[in-house]
């Protein structure tokens, strides 16, 4: 089990752009990644991916930087299944009408959606 790292963002956007570097050390620039990686944001994924043309300025290709949402669509594409997923203004939406539901006046602040 891989160990749980707590730093900021950047810290750890630096360590995984290094570990996939040393990873492709001595093997052909243009073969497809073994590696995927699972981030929990789009802002997490640009932030590896700026480390990454920092480390290697002849740019890089092939290589997954997916939330977890992405991973989950494309595992139940690839098995036949292709379920629709709200887009955001429908989630958006959804929240609304869920926190209008609970009468606590913790739901009644700005945001809580």
């Amino acid at each position: 089990m891989v160990p749980l790292r707590i730093a900021p963002y950047r810290e750890i956007a630096q360590e995984v752009a290094a570990r996939l570097i040393a990873s492709r050390e001595g093997s052909d620039p243009l073969a497809p990644w073994t590696e995927e990686v699972i981030v929990p944001s789009r802002g997490v994924a640009e932030a590896i991916a700026a480390e990454m043309l920092a480390r290697m300025p002849n740019g890089i290709a092939g290589l997954r930087l997916q939330t977890l949402e992405e991973l989950a669509q494309r595992v139940l594409a690839a098995s036949g299944q292709t379920p629709r997923v709200a887009n955001e203004m429908e989630r958006r939406l959804a929240m609304r009408a869920a926190v209008r539901s609970v009468d606590h006046p913790m739901m009644e602040s700005r945001g809580v959606a």
